[in-house]
């Protein structure tokens, strides 16, 4: 039983994941909202851990900042 009550504190001790995809852009407008939801549909269905799609925008001239 002694085996068993390690194990239990040991999963209770697990610290939950999570990751920063950050991806930079220059005058993407084009493309960058339809891959931005390719990104998150394909992390949504096979990632089981939580994630957040950073996007770092380096002075585009188009409209990338609005999308």
């Amino acid at each position: 039983m002694a085996a068993l009550d390690k194990f239990i504190k040991m999963k209770v001790n697990i610290k939950k994941v999570s990751i920063d995809i950050v991806i930079p852009v220059y005058n993407e407008e084009a493309d960058l909202g339809k891959n931005i939801t390719k990104l998150n549909e394909f992390l949504n269905k096979n990632f089981k851990h939580d994630y957040n799609i950073i996007i770092a925008n380096n002075a585009s001239t188009d409209s990338s900042l609005n999308i």
